[in-house]
């Protein structure tokens, strides 16, 4: 009776020993299986882009094409057919320099960027060269919080003009204010998302007068990274940094931004009286990666316009 009560004890410690790294065994695969989760991604990572082609059309005519070029999917060059090209230099995985050639190959414009320590885009500057006696331009921006950036943008060291602009708390722009060198509000663009996808775009002149206005319907697909490149460009603060490298904002195709493919959207321009509709037609291979996009526009003036852009990979 004796060793039957030693070999229960026995049997009952190994137990509670087994049943203790079972739940080791366990937990270390729930933590291999999140870390995993963590790192993934929306982008196939056993190809890379090499390539973009766009051809423009106009009235069914061809009218112009430009081909961007891509090293470990970073865009280094974009060539257009009517001789144009810009070629894009890197530092820290961001777009340090980009050079703007004309037809003949000349140097028209240097563009240099500087980021802080997160990554965010705090000055550009635009010098012309010899061949291109333009005015220089600066742009020195500063996040004043987690909602606000400010920039100023001077030309030729003389000229300023201030974008006021405010973020929501998923870091996306919401609203763009332009004023004047005499902090007078000279237009503002308004911003709208669902699920992080841009729904709704404003422009207003200083009394509150619509100027222009689009709504924007998306896939039930998220973009990929391939498809959003300035991802590569810009970095991880790629949205902002894109937008505020354009002049103004984020300029005509705001939908650019949007976590899905888009897939319509209409827009209006009371200054000109026209309306613009544009759906978008996708081809995508068996890995869900985008092959083609077909946009095509039709303006109420009744001219049309298509842009085919396929995507290349290796």
């Amino acid at each position: 009776m004796f060793f039957v009560k030693i070999l229960t004890a026995i049997k009952h410690s190994i137990m509670k020993k087994l049943n203790t790294l079972f739940i080791l065994i366990i937990a270390f695969l729930l933590v291999s299986c999140n870390s995993d989760d963590d790192n993934s991604t929306t982008s196939n990572t056993s190809i890379n882009l090499t390539s973009i082609k766009k051809d423009y059309y106009i009235n069914d005519a061809f009218s112009h094409s430009s081909n961007y070029s891509f090293e470990e999917n970073k865009l280094i060059k974009i060539e257009h057919s009517y001789g144009r090209f810009e070629e894009l230099f890197y530092e820290n995985d961001l777009v340090s320099n980009i050079l703007k050639y004309d037809a003949s190959n000349n140097l028209e414009w240097t563009n240099t960027y500087t980021y802080d320590n997160a990554k965010r885009l705090i000055q550009k500057n635009s010098i012309s060269s010899s061949s291109n006696p333009s005015a220089n331009q600066e742009k020195e921006i500063t996040y004043t919080d987690n909602s606000n950036i400010q920039a100023l943008f001077t030309l030729s060291s003389t000229q300023t003009t201030n974008e006021n602009i405010t973020l929501n708390p998923e870091n996306l722009i919401i609203e763009n204010k332009l004023l004047n060198d005499e902090e007078q509000i000279m237009s503002e663009k308004h911003y709208e998302y669902i699920n992080n996808n841009l729904t709704r775009f404003e422009i207003k002149d200083p009394n509150e007068n619509t100027l222009l206005e689009a709504t924007f319907e998306y896939l039930d697909m998220e973009a990929s990274d391939f498809y959003n490149y300035n991802i590569f460009t810009y970095g991880p603060e790629w949205k902002n940094n894109y937008a505020l490298d354009t002049q103004f904002g984020l300029g005509i195709e705001t939908y650019q931004i949007s976590k899905n493919y888009i897939s319509s959207y209409y827009r209006y321009d009371y200054d000109i009286n026209i309306s613009r509709t544009v759906t978008f037609d996708y081809e995508f291979d068996s890995n869900d990666n985008i092959v083609e996009q077909i946009e095509n526009m039709i303006e109420s003036d009744g001219d049309t316009y298509k842009t085919v852009t396929t995507y290349n990979y290796e």
